[in-house]
């Protein structure tokens, strides 16, 4: 499966129209941005594809059909601010054709991409720390969240400051923009909340998104199977089933995977030591996580951090 790494030339040209170039961190205006873009650019976004980089985009719009609105591949209440985040290494792909025939339907949108890597984080954070900090890029469920009404005002001004900021690309550009970014994840981390009710999924997908919404609201320390079927009022067969049939993976690789995230993450902070790591997530000796971690990374946690320069 491909993998991009270059934020600017992953996206179409008539986007990279800015004074600001940073390798790293990239705002994109969208408006009636789908039936402007060459169709030679768009093939990529097709094919299911993975990137290096995090994105999010959040936007409001209007629909000449008052019930319903459209971004990217889902129809929505047009009463909410729809956003959309999708992790590094997250599978991915567009419907470009649906989202064209769409457009057709919007008579205002205002919207903007956000592509970033941990590097142009203000406080300098690792992939996995971004994904444990700022729980809305998920590993492996529902990219959608919305953001209420009420929230939107500040939002879509902070939005534009920033935008403003990327295009003048003046001197001290980079260090303001960096600002805004982490305002901005912080400022969605406290307001985002996960409405699945009028986004097209699964009743799997839906069970595997709200699962996946349980593991991280457990912190360091995850909780079995059964806890979570629990939590959920259904079966842990039934989840297991769900979860198998919405990402191909089991139940308990989702739980070991969230727990590498956890694990990564904690040693992407140099200012904790494998022993407290350890304890702080529930193993009950430092052996056990360092066994735990060798065994699913081939690599100890010393050589997991030296070797990534932690």
């Amino acid at each position: 499966m491909e993998t991009y790494t270059n934020i600017n030339s992953y996206y179409p040209t008539i986007f990279n129209p800015s004074k600001s170039t940073f390798e790293d961190f990239k705002i994109i205006k969208l408006g009636n941005w789908a039936n402007l873009i060459d169709d030679s650019e768009i093939t990529k976004y097709k094919t299911p594809h993975k990137r290096s980089f995090f994105e999010f985009s959040i936007g409001k719009k209007k629909s000449r059909d008052s019930k319903q609105v459209f971004l990217f591949d889902n129809d929505l209440d047009n009463e909410d601010v729809n956003t959309m985040f999708i992790s590094m290494n997250q599978v991915f792909s567009v419907d470009i054709e649906k989202i064209k025939e769409n457009a057709k339907n919007v008579d205002k949108f205002e919207g903007y991409i956000i592509a970033f890597k941990p590097s142009f984080m203000i406080k300098r954070r690792g992939d996995f720390e971004v994904m444990n900090k700022f729980r809305y890029f998920n590993l492996h469920s529902s990219k959608h969240y919305k953001l209420k009404l009420s929230y939107l005002n500040s939002t879509q001004d902070l939005l534009r400051i920033m935008y403003s900021e990327y295009m003048g690309g003046k001197k001290y550009s980079r260090e303001i923009l960096m600002g805004y970014l982490d305002v901005l994840l912080h400022y969605l981390n406290r307001n985002l909340y996960l409405s699945l009710d009028k986004v097209n999924l699964t009743a799997y997908s839906k069970i595997t998104t709200y699962f996946e919404q349980e593991l991280f609201s457990d912190d360091n320390k995850l909780s079995s199977i059964n806890e979570y079927a629990s939590r959920l009022n259904i079966s842990p067969n039934y989840l297991s089933e769900s979860v198998k049939k919405a990402t191909g993976k089991s139940a308990k690789q989702l739980i070991i995977n969230h727990k590498l995230i956890i694990a990564k993450s904690l040693l992407q902070q140099r200012k904790k030591s494998i022993a407290e790591i350890a304890y702080e997530m529930g193993f009950s000796e430092p052996t056990n996580f360092t066994k735990f971690f060798k065994q699913k990374t081939k690599q100890t946690p010393n050589q997991y951090r030296n070797s990534n320069g932690y």
